[in-house]
């Protein structure tokens, strides 16, 4: 009762990297990157950000 009367009002930001991927998927899946140059091209920039985001990722 008391966590209804105090909602919890932080916003959701999503990780950049996880919505790279989720275009990137929808892009590849749809087939727009294979049909529009255009679509090839975001496709392209979204495997860019994913890459530089996963060198960023330290070594275990």
């Amino acid at each position: 009762k008391k966590k209804a009367q105090n909602p919890n009002i932080k916003t959701f930001k999503p990780d950049p990297l996880v919505m790279a991927v989720v275009n990137l998927n929808r892009l590849i899946c749809s087939g727009l990157a294979l049909r529009s140059r255009e679509s090839a091209d975001q496709a392209l920039k979204f495997v860019e950000e994913i890459r530089n985001g996963l060198e960023d990722v330290p070594a275990s």
